[in-house]
């Protein structure tokens, strides 16, 4: 029977063992800096496992890296986009709410508390990269996503918060706006207002609804060349918390809502490039409002809705 590997060792070991990239490769992305800058400043910060998000995932049994500082230079060269991806949309990219980024197949299976598979299926995982937040620009924890890469689908699954995909097909990026049939659709979804009816939302989202010959649901297969239409809707939470609720693990997230970047955000987003085990994005924002409240019911637990 193969045995698993498993390393207690310094993360910058397993990088070193794990990166398939040439130093031809790297040379060009480093030549490309500036230009990468531009595109999109997701790369600022690395060390996503801050105070506050590795409260939230020890708080709910869940592991947590902290990065050393060459190691997120490592985690940085990864991520960076083909150089000539950026020269195709180099016009595209100067204008503004617009970003382009590689996002890496999450394998939360490969990481616990102390230890970390370098093995297997986990050769070439890259952490903190699974994850990316349109609100912030930047690459995100599991719980403050608005998208993420989970086996072959994009999904969003933030805390507290509800994503609609919708397949736009092969159409080009910049030619997609709100007046589309399929994108004017799904920004006319009303929100809830209560949690039992987001919850019921939800619930449909994951089997898909149908509508004009388009299905809107909460992940979507991951293809090349494929436009697709993300509405995010991060609620914000439209009751008090007692204070025996906000001495638990649950209160702690909703209390920390008020820390976050709370809107109803549409964002157009396609997939140019798509290697084993990562996909690159070229995205823009549509539209961008105030975020709903959504209530518990009196008595209810709380809880996120999905």
């Amino acid at each position: 029977m193969k045995k698993s590997l498993y390393l207690l060792l310094p993360f910058s070991f397993f990088l070193m063992a794990t990166t398939s990239f040439s130093q031809d490769t790297l040379r060009r992305a480093r030549a490309s800096s500036d230009e990468q800058r531009r595109a999109t400043d997701a790369d600022s910060k690395v060390n996503v496992g801050d105070e506050r998000i590795r409260r939230e995932r020890t708080n709910q049994g869940l592991p947590s890296i902290k990065l050393s500082k060459s190691d997120s230079e490592r985690v940085k060269e990864m991520r960076k986009v083909d150089p000539a991806d950026i020269t195709a949309y180099s016009g595209f990219l100067k204008n503004g709410k617009t970003g382009i980024l590689k996002l890496f197949v999450n394998r939360d299976d490969c990481f616990a508390a102390k230890t970390m598979r370098v093995d297997g299926d986990c050769v070439g995982f890259i952490p903190l990269s699974s994850y990316f937040s349109f609100r912030t620009k930047q690459y995100s924890d599991a719980w403050s996503q608005d998208i993420g890469f989970v086996a072959d689908e994009l999904s969003s699954g933030g805390f507290f918060s509800q994503g609609i995909f919708v397949s736009l097909g092969n159409l080009p990026l910049e030619e997609i706006t709100l007046d589309q049939p399929a994108v004017r659709y799904l920004a006319d979804l009303p929100p809830e207002k209560d949690v039992s009816a987001a919850r019921e939302t939800a619930a449909k989202l994951r089997e898909g609804l149908q509508a004009g010959g388009a299905t809107y649901a909460s992940n979507a297969i991951v293809l090349k060349d494929n436009t697709y239409a993300l509405r995010l809707i991060a609620y914000k939470f439209g009751n008090s918390l007692s204070l025996s609720e906000q001495a638990t693990s649950v209160g702690l997230l909703f209390q920390d809502l008020d820390l976050d970047k709370r809107v109803d955000l549409i964002v157009g987003l396609r997939v140019i490039r798509l290697d084993d085990g990562n996909a690159t994005i070229v995205w823009k924002e549509l539209s961008r409002k105030d975020a709903p409240k959504l209530k518990f019911a009196k008595g209810e637990p709380l809880g996120d809705f999905k």
